[in-house]
């Protein structure tokens, strides 16, 4: 027999409906939702309270302001007060900076080792710093100290990664930065250093006017770029002769590791070619970086000496190759020849470069194109013709896409210049590829040598 179904109703304490839609959690002192703090938000909460006294806030309707500043459910001249103050308390536009931790970036190049890494920065005391990734979606949120430093950790993949950082202020300003972080290998690295290297390296000269500032050479950069590459490969190539190598040194007598030899190789060669403190500063940096997750490796000791050994060898290979040879220029004066040209009527730039010795043993003669069309000729009217048409500053004709293209090969001063841009470009195709550090390396150094080639092949031409 079933039994019967009694009801039984139990008497509750009074419960208080807490409804946060009268807060703005986006912003808290915007309330007509327009996305800036403005006078007219204060306004708003004084009508309100003029009109209706303070209050409980009950059911709020769609398009009503968010008089709740205080998040307190309850309406009342402090909301005002609070928005009032923000306004007074304006201390201009925000700001946001933020690099990854020297501890994890030590050469300060962008390219790091480990796949998570701490990032750090400075903006507003006490704001939410909110981290997306390149496609849109937020990641994480930091919060900034007393004094506006932040600091938190980030998962990278390997190759380009893409990091956006915003802060908002009370008042609905946002600040806004990118952080670009590659995660490469040894290779990719110490490629990454070379290159900041040749872009802040500068020397002095006293042609035409005494103290002018000299930047990267881009048949200098080849070279030395070449030299280090192929000290790279060799070191790591050693062990096992997957490949041929390019220096005649024997192999190591003992067992060593690769990555740790071919960074005591790249030192050897790159602490020679830039040997400036500044240079040497990202040179010592960069072999902590390479050597970090070694540190208890037996075989260290032999490892460097090995490197060392490669590197040296490196070295002494092109110790006599003509690239430091002090060759006098003279131009003519017959139309056509080199003249110096406004408007910093610059000497000629390496002009013993046509007679240094090829990396790859070729002769640059194979290489050289006809001569130009002669200076009566209709051929070199059109030429120099289309040079005014497609260079003017103002060109009429120069397409966009042509403009554009000019301007991304220009590496002039205090960029990587042009080799350098293709090591550039190198290093962003490799580190989306899952290949070894030998295969990586190895890579470098066929690039590396073809173009010092090329610029002797150049300059032989010019």
């Amino acid at each position: 027999m079933k039994r019967p179904l009694v009801a039984r109703i139990e008497t509750l304490e009074p419960r208080q409906l807490l409804n946060a839609d009268w807060h703005n959690n986006a912003l808290r002192c915007d309330v007509d939702d327009s996305g800036l703090v403005s006078p007219l938000d204060v306004l708003l909460v004084v009508n309100s309270l003029n009109s209706n006294g303070s209050r409980p806030l009950g059911m709020r309707a769609e398009g009503d302001p968010f008089l709740d500043v205080s998040g307190d459910n309850f309406a009342s001249p402090i909301d005002a007060l609070l928005i009032v103050n923000a306004l007074n308390n304006d201390t201009g536009q925000p700001s946001i900076v933020t690099s990854v931790s020297p501890g994890d970036d030590p050469n300060s190049n962008g390219v790091v080792l480990k796949d998570q890494v701490t990032i750090e920065g400075t903006t507003r005391a006490n704001a939410t710093v909110r981290i997306g990734n390149g496609d849109g979606e937020r990641l994480l949120e930091a919060l900034s100290d007393e004094s506006g430093r932040f600091r938190t950790e980030l998962s990278v993949d390997r190759g380009y990664n893409v990091f956006e950082l915003s802060v908002q202020d009370e008042i609905g300003r946002v600040a806004e930065t990118k952080l670009e972080v590659r995660r490469g290998d040894l290779v990719t690295d110490w490629n990454a250093a070379i290159l900041n290297v040749v872009r802040e390296w500068t020397t002095v000269s006293d042609d035409p006017y005494e103290g002018r500032i000299v930047p990267s050479e881009p048949p200098r950069v080849a070279r030395n770029m070449a030299m280090m590459h192929i000290a790279m490969f060799d070191a790591m190539n050693a062990s096992t002769r997957e490949f041929e190598s390019y220096l005649s040194v024997s192999p190591p007598t003992q067992e060593v590791v690769p990555e740790i030899a071919a960074a005591h190789a790249a030192y050897k060669v790159a602490a020679s070619v830039y040997s400036d403190a500044d240079s040497m500063a990202y040179w010592n940096a960069t072999l902590i970086e390479s050597l970090a997750g070694y540190t208890n490796s037996d075989l260290a000791e032999a490892s460097e000496a090995y490197g060392v050994q490669v590197g040296s060898a490196m070295l002494q290979t092109r110790n006599a190759d003509g690239s430091d040879e002090n060759v006098s220029y003279s131009h003519g004066d017959a139309p056509g020849d080199w003249q110096r040209t406004f408007p910093g009527y610059l000497p000629p730039l390496l002009p013993q470069w046509d007679q240094v010795q090829t990396f790859s043993g070729v002769d640059v003669n194979d290489f050289r194109p006809p001569p130009p069309p002669d200076l009566a000729s209709e051929a070199y009217a059109n030429a120099v013709d289309e040079v005014y048409r497609l260079g003017g500053l103002t060109s009429d004709v120069r397409t966009e896409e042509q403009t554009e293209i000019a301007v991304f090969w220009v590496d002039g001063a205090g960029t990587f210049t042009p080799p350098g841009h293709w090591n550039q470009i190198a290093a962003d195709v490799l580190l989306e590829r899952e290949i070894s550090h030998l295969e990586t390396a190895r890579t470098f150094a066929l690039l590396n040598l073809a173009l010092a080639d090329a610029g002797i092949a150049a300059w032989d031409a010019k």
